[in-house]
């Protein structure tokens, strides 16, 4: 009787199905924006999606100061090209192009702050691994989406606060009236600190230099156009310009044609 009894209350205990109320559960908290460090250094690509221009630059972030600074990196496959360093103060809101390769220095009007970081309002747009599965990175994906607005404008992929929060690929896109932005950034081999804080010294060769207005355009760097290359730039287009011209001069000849050169030049 003792036996039967028991093994009642074991299936009673083992087998009987439960229920519990799901107001009661403990709900998981979303992650909040976690905070990323303040000063760093690594590299970072990043392609211009209206421009159609990729570039790779080796950077120094200094979050407490609102600087950066930026310097092309060397690529073989690229013969001319001329590699430009980039000093940007925000709190001054200016920054200097320095061309090493003419030992050239240009001031420019600098636009506003970006801190590769997350918004305290961001949205949480996603979570996924970035990886091989077992060492993969666990990685969080947000935006600066707002109800009543089109699309986002800023997408970022950041790890997670247990992996240090740092920021991994940025997405930035904007439409105005009479301009538009478009470009991708990734950030990799970084590190935290900034192992020589006279990155950031202004060379002599830009002290006196004027300020040149430019277009505000808010992208990682104000590209420096080819024109402004003293002398190299110019003597190229002449040369195409003239070999251009050299294959049509018989025929045009053959029609008696006379070629007015200086209006051609002007329309160049």
């Amino acid at each position: 009787m003792h036996v039967v009894l028991l093994f009642a209350l074991l299936g009673v205990a083992l087998g009987a199905p439960t229920t519990q109320d799901p107001s009661t559960t403990p709900k998981k908290a979303p992650p909040t924006p976690c905070d990323t460090t303040l000063q760093w250094e690594g590299r970072s690509s990043e392609w211009d999606h209206v421009r159609e221009y990729n570039n790779r630059f080796l950077i120094s972030f200094d979050g407490k100061n609102q600087r950066k600074r930026l310097m092309e990196e060397k690529r073989s496959y690229m013969p001319g090209h001329r590699y430009i360093e980039y000093l940007q103060f925000y709190n001054d809101k200016l920054e200097y192009q320095i061309d090493h390769t003419y030992n050239v220095c240009t001031k420019l009007p600098l636009g506003p702050w970006r801190n590769h970081t997350i918004p305290d309002d961001a949205v949480l747009e996603d979570q996924y691994d970035v990886g091989q599965p077992g060492h993969a990175i666990y990685a969080n994906e947000w935006s600066d989406r707002v109800t009543g607005r089109y699309k986002e404008e800023w997408i970022g992929v950041f790890t997670t606060a247990k992996d240090g929060c740092w920021p991994l690929f940025e997405v930035y896109s904007k439409d105005e009236a009479n301009k538009s932005i478009s470009y991708s950034t990734r950030f990799f081999n970084l590190s935290a600190g900034i192992k020589d804080p006279s990155v950031f010294d202004i060379p002599d060769i830009c002290k006196k230099v004027q300020l040149t207005p430019l277009p505000d355009l808010p992208t990682l760097v104000n590209e420096v156009q080819p024109t402004q290359a003293p002398g190299f730039f110019a003597k190229i287009k002449a040369w195409l310009f003239q070999r251009k011209n050299d294959s049509s001069d018989k025929l045009l000849k053959k029609a008696g044609v006379v070629k007015t050169w200086g209006k051609q030049m002007d329309q160049i």
